[in-house]
């Protein structure tokens, strides 16, 4: 057990709020904690390190600021920009013109998990026509109906979950139940159904329905986000429970993206046609109606640079300027590629903890 290893202390409820430097402004010498009730702690170590999330890494810098202005590591007001998600956009019909065996593009059990297959460009495609890393994947298209009963349930509990008084909860112009019909094609049975009960379902499905797509296909788009200086997380003038600034999200996601998904679906359109399979029914000849939602992957805002005027740490992921101060996370990404950044997090957490290892004590 991690928490069981010697010199290793776990505090709950200990809320940092800020990073203090030494004299020198070359050394955190400690840092503050703060609870919920008003209590406070503040504790000292040889090195510290932020793993509080892409948005929360740039919060902790930018709000400790008695030795700088602008914050710790943001001489070149770098700290919070290049923030990246992976936009997300439910566009798109496919129309089959016969069953199609799709059982791993719509998504299939396995023992221990689940997996569905995207369709992406060529590497080929993507180098000659300079587009961004981009996939879809298919859901099978609900009726108006069925469509109807998920946004129903989904006011329901919205209604029940919100707090504030009675009139408030059954204000149902306030859920933005329009947005629901995306949901319903983002949060599907396999993203939200434990595993055992996920192969129970497909099971039935498969008993009742018979084991091939028929009808017509919901597009799910992924995409790639390139970074951007303008897309950025900067600090508000409200405050929170804790007294800490709040932050503000500034999230601009370029028109590559939206072009890139066009290109994908008119490649797909020809492929189906060509095999006899089926078609696209909707065609982006504005790519401006393709409106994005986030995948919650919070990426750059303390991206890593060799050169500090291009980046907040270098490739040991420490914040230039500052001898003791690490940070690991999705934010230290120069890029974000079209993958969730899950595995890329862990490799550089183990990268970044055989790199303090190897380090001396006294740094």
């Amino acid at each position: 057990n991690l928490f069981r290893r010697a010199g290793c202390k776990l505090c709950l409820h200990a809320n940092v709020t800020e990073i203090l430097l030494d004299d020198a402004g070359c050394r955190v010498e400690s840092i503050i904690a703060k609870s919920l009730n008003g209590s406070s702690i503040r504790i000292r170590a040889r090195r510290f390190v932020l793993a509080a999330g892409g948005l929360e890494n740039a919060r902790l810098l930018l709000v400790s600021r008695r030795k700088d202005g602008n914050g710790i590591g943001n001489e070149n007001d770098l700290v919070g920009r290049f923030y990246m998600d992976h936009p997300r956009a439910v566009y798109g019909t496919v129309s089959l013109d016969r069953p199609v065996g799709f059982a791993t593009v719509l998504g299939m059990p396995l023992t221990d998990g689940k997996k569905q297959l995207g369709i992406g460009l060529a590497e080929a495609v993507q180098n000659r026509e300079a587009l961004v890393n981009s996939y879809l994947s298919l859901e099978p298209q609900l009726s108006s109906v069925a469509e109807e009963r998920y946004r129903s349930s989904v006011g329901v509990m919205k209604v029940l979950l919100r707090k504030g008084h009675a009139g408030r909860r059954f204000d149902r112009a306030a859920m933005r139940l329009a947005d629901v019909k995306d949901m319903i094609y983002l949060l599907t049975p396999k993203e939200i159904l434990p595993f055992g009960v996920y192969r129970s379902y497909v099971a039935f499905k498969r008993h009742v329905f018979g084991n091939l797509a028929r009808g017509k296909l919901t597009i799910v788009n992924y995409c790639e986000q390139l970074p951007d200086p303008l897309s950025r997380v900067h600090l508000s003038d409200e405050r929170d429970r804790l007294n800490m600034p709040k932050l503000v999200l500034d999230w601009r996601v370029g028109p590559e993206a939206q072009r890139s998904i066009v290109r994908l679906h008119e490649l797909l359109d020809s492929h189906l046609r060509a095999t006899g399979i089926g078609r696209l029914e909707t065609q982006a000849t504005d790519v401006s109606e393709i409106s994005f939602t986030d995948a919650s992957h919070h990426m750059g805002t303390t991206r890593m640079s060799a050169d500090p005027k291009h980046g907040v740490v270098d490739s040991d992921c420490r914040v230039h300027g500052v001898a003791n101060l690490f940070v690991a996370g999705s934010s230290v990404f120069p890029s974000s590629g079209n993958a969730n950044p899950t595995w890329t997090i862990v490799a550089l957490a183990l990268r970044l903890a055989e790199h303090l290892e190897r380090i001396e004590p006294s740094i």
